[in-house]
């Protein structure tokens, strides 16, 4: 029974690990998706 606890344990661990890359590697996407959207601001003319 211990066995498949720490089986268990292991995999959630392991998707939590995957889950935050993940997460990490859309915040880093959407920071620059904000960089590129201020700098094509001043050049189309826009205000925010």
């Amino acid at each position: 029974m211990e066995a498949k606890w720490k089986l268990a344990v292991r995999f959630v661990m392991s998707k939590l690990k995957e889950y935050n890359k993940i997460r990490q590697r859309l915040a880093e996407r959407l920071v620059g998706i904000e960089k590129m959207d201020r700098n094509l601001l001043p050049l189309l003319n826009l205000r925010l």
